[in-house]
């Protein structure tokens, strides 16, 4: 290497040091995540960096994983070494890394790709068939003794797509993996819990959980207590509720059904007429309602523009866009529908969210009525 291409590699991985440092960021004795922000600048300088190197000498790798700041960092839990159930230790928290975990019931809606039961984990990852789905721990598991038996049980995060429960597992002195019981989880009919961001032992017993109203940066942070009274835990501490969180509304739908479609020459033509009810206590500021019919369809009629839809669009999911509805107001939509395939036998489902800006949901006080079906004789 010539003095000059060592004083340029010594330049670039300067600069490249004084804008990445900031942003590195410990997670832990055992592992590290380091949170880097993908900026352009910061591109371009590794970009250079390694062009060098290539020409120069031995390749340079490097990797960023992207900066979550409404999120624990999910560090990987790695394989346990090897030993025979008769000689773990049984004042240890269990590894659930590697292991088969019962896994307690999603709350009710949520599809069959977030599985219960028996759920064996690899390297903190949950499989299925011998294939990784979706589920996986959040991060690694919090040990404490929840029951004062002097043995750690272990607190994780089980995440699945939106959805997360906080669950409790113990060890056998033999070795086996068993389910002490769910602290709690998100998306529950009645509950005002939509957000798991951490969780953190408060000595023998507690457990404290950051729970939000809301994914996102229009979330409400509350920390809430939890502990084991010999038969389940309940809430022994913090809020209770998010009262007064002006995005918390109750959406309700209502459709006739069936919708009756009429063939003419191999093409069936009918309406579809939606009623939104907001029943909560606040204005939802953006109304978002999805659509997804069992055959391809075109929309036509007063408020397909708000749905995206064009005189040459042919979908099977289309998602509409309104503005506001005040507490106590009701709304009508009409859509009229074109199907060049018969949808007798089909449903047609119609959900409603209260949407932000950037794509989440807010919370919904009775969401089992944001949702209609209905049938295509």
């Amino acid at each position: 290497m010539t003095d000059r291409e060592d004083q340029l590699m010594t330049a670039l991985f300067a600069d490249l040091r004084r804008e990445v440092a900031p942003h590195v960021r410990p997670a832990g004795a055992a592992a590290a995540a380091v949170t880097v922000r993908r900026r352009r600048r910061t591109r371009a300088v590794a970009g250079a960096a390694l062009a060098v190197a290539l020409l120069v000498g031995p390749a340079v790798g490097l990797a960023w994983a992207r900066d979550r700041s409404d999120a624990v960092p999910d560090v990987g839990t790695p394989p346990s070494a090897t030993a025979t159930a008769a000689s773990a230790d049984p004042g240890t928290a269990p590894d659930l890394g590697d292991s088969v975990l019962q896994v307690p019931a999603w709350p009710a809606g949520i599809d069959s790709s977030c599985p219960s039961g028996q759920v064996r984990f690899s390297g903190g990852r949950a499989m299925r068939d011998g294939m990784f789905i979706s589920m996986k721990l959040g991060g690694d598991p919090v040990p404490v003794d929840v029951d004062r038996d002097g043995r750690n049980e272990a607190v994780a995060r089980i995440d699945c797509g939106i959805y997360t429960q906080v669950v409790v597992f113990s060890r056998t002195p033999d070795g086996a993996v068993t389910t002490v019981g769910r602290i709690l989880a998100t998306h529950v009919e009645g509950s005002d819990v939509q957000q798991i961001w951490r969780v953190e032992p408060v000595g023998p017993l507690t457990i404290r959980v950051d729970v939000g109203d809301v994914a996102g940066p229009e979330a409400q942070h509350q920390w809430r207590t939890y502990a084991w009274d010999g038969q389940r835990f309940v809430q022994s501490g913090g809020p209770t509720s998010f009262s007064g969180t002006p995005n918390t509304t109750d959406l309700a739908l209502d459709a006739p059904s069936p919708m009756a479609m009429a063939a003419t020459g191999g093409t069936w033509t009918g309406s579809l007429v939606v009623t939104l009810t907001n029943k909560g206590p606040n204005q939802a500021t953006r109304l978002e309602v999805t659509l997804t019919f069992g055959v391809e369809v075109a929309l036509g009629g007063p408020d397909a523009d708000a749905c995206g839809a064009t005189a040459t669009t042919r979908s099977t999911v289309y998602t509409c866009r309104f503005a506001s509805l005040g507490p106590g107001a009701s709304r009508e939509f009409r859509w009229d529908v074109t199907a060049s395939t018969s949808p007798r036998g089909k449903t047609t489902t119609v959900t409603a969210n209260h949407g932000s800006a950037t794509g989440e949901s807010y919370q919904d006080l009775r969401p089992a009525d944001n949702t209609v079906t209905v049938d295509s004789p």
